[in-house]
């Protein structure tokens, strides 16, 4: 434990004349302790943070000062001392019976041997050499991103620094991202300690769990900091509290999140999306005909006489653009009809795939009309409908990326995503094809393997943990 150094002034007489012992001078930083031998700071008490204060005395140095003695901070109101999991969130636990972010082994095992101290120690801090080291080596992390953190953890205090911790235990750079803004825009300006460990840790969950746009967090900071009375700033803290309920959209494709967070919380799932494995990947390609499938479901549902034409022509774009032959299309067939919201959501969704089969050679507008398109899909007239075929049609997209770009086809198209699953070293699709038959894509270490056949010959082939995990979902979904 590192203390700051006290001045005592207390005087020695020997012989009439007086020297001082003890001549220490308080020095502000280098310690844990403020000028009183006091320290504030969170403590974990029967599994609930409370912020508490304390003042430290041994039998010898440091003992206990007349002056300064630390004062007590009032606790923090007994609804926002609890970690709370709601509905879904149990998977977000480490064992350590607090839901304080979406979990995964990897992002455990950082909490562990990074955030531990965080929860078991009282006195001890996580130096500024742990977090630099973890920054550093956090490449999941955009390098924008890491350098503005960077930049700000010399000044940051030492809450602040614990709270970028705990950002990084979460193992989501949308959560790094954030700490960066509360850093510089509001814990500086957080006068009164209206922003209280428990929350604070729940605003960097929620954004590492992108289940709410980062402007309705920062509207909720700012919500606290305008609150003008006792009653109101709490009201406020408890309100910041409700946001981010349901499960993690870490892992979950934006176009699935940009509907999500669109979609009435009655009709958000009660299960990670894309059956809880990694982030769909899609092609320049397999975006446009998500588009096409998006719009094909939605005319089934409800159909428009001016969709159909809209997506035979976005069908006849993806294979000229399939083929190299989009650029020798006139400029009249090119024509994009504008935009309209009183043809409702299936022309909507049928024009964005046109459109997007007319930008497969454009960077910058690829899968941008497509994800302003999908959240009208919730206006069909079932929310958790839509989802679930977003959700649907992003799997077989992934898994058609996943043969692609392994220059590999299979016999028959893909018709339906029945499992996937991996981490940082395997990677597995398990689809249904047209031909009834089924295909396993795999990735063991550096090596890959496409194997079809019948169900339970195809099944039979993964590796004996990965087949636990797959068979339950893969019966229930064949």
């Amino acid at each position: 434990m590192a203390v700051g150094a006290v001045r005592s002034r207390e005087r020695c007489v020997t012989g009439g004349a007086s020297t001082f012992v003890q001549d220490w001078a308080f020095v502000a930083g280098p310690g844990d302790l403020d000028a009183g031998n006091g320290r504030r700071g969170p403590v974990l008490v029967e599994g609930v943070e409370v912020d508490t204060c304390c003042s430290v005395v041994t039998r010898t140095f440091p003992s206990f000062r007349a002056e300064g003695a630390a004062r007590p901070t009032p606790a923090p109101p007994a609804s926002l001392q609890a970690s709370r999991c709601a509905t879904g969130q149990t998977s977000w636990c480490c064992g350590d019976e607090a839901c304080e972010g979406p979990r995964t082994k990897a992002s455990c095992d950082l909490q562990r041997s990074l955030g531990s101290r965080l929860r078991t120690s009282t006195l001890g801090r996580v130096t500024d050499a742990d977090l630099a080291t973890t920054l550093a080596a956090a490449t999941w992390v955009p390098k924008v991103t890491r350098d503005g953190a960077a930049r700000r953890l010399p000044t940051a205090t030492p809450s602040s620094r614990e709270l970028l911790a705990f950002a990084l235990s979460t193992r989501h750079a949308e959560a790094v991202s954030f700490w960066v803004t509360l850093d510089r825009q509001h814990l500086p300006r957080d006068v009164h300690r209206r922003l209280t460990p428990a929350l604070l840790r729940h605003l960097v969950t929620v954004a590492g769990a992108r289940t709410e746009r980062p402007a309705r967090l920062l509207h909720a900071l700012t919500a606290i900091a305008a609150a003008a009375s006792p009653q109101a700033v709490e009201a406020a803290q408890a309100a910041a509290l409700l946001l981010g309920r349901g499960v993690s959209l870490a892992q979950a494709h934006g176009l699935y999140v940009a509907a999500a967070r669109a979609a009435p919380a009655a009709a958000l799932p009660s299960a990670p999306p894309h059956l809880g494995g990694p982030t769909p990947e899609l092609s320049v390609f397999e975006t446009v005909q998500l588009a096409i499938d998006l719009a094909t479901v939605a005319s089934h549902k409800q159909p428009h006489p001016e969709s159909a034409a809209l997506v035979s022509r976005a069908v006849k774009v993806l294979g000229l653009a399939r083929a190299g032959l989009a650029a020798k299309v006139s400029r009249p067939e090119r024509a994009i009809p504008p935009t309209s919201t009183s043809k409702g959501p299936t022309w909507t969704l049928a024009r964005a795939a046109l459109k997007e089969a007319w930008t497969t050679d454009h960077v910058s507008g690829r899968g941008t009309s497509i994800k302003s398109a999908v959240v009208t899909g919730l206006s069909l007239g079932e929310p958790a409908w839509w989802l679930e075929q977003v959700d649907e049609a992003l799997m077989r997209a992934d898994a058609r990326t996943a043969w692609e770009r392994r220059g590999q086809a299979t016999s028959s198209p893909l018709v339906h995503c029945v499992w996937r699953g991996g981490d940082a070293r395997s990677k597995f699709w398990l689809c249904r094809l047209e031909s009834s038959h089924f295909a396993l894509l795999s990735k063991l270490g550096r090596v890959w393997r496409s194997t079809e056949g019948d169900f339970d010959s195809v099944l039979a082939t993964l590796p004996d943990d990965w087949f636990a995990r797959a068979l339950p979902v893969a019966q229930a979904r064949r």
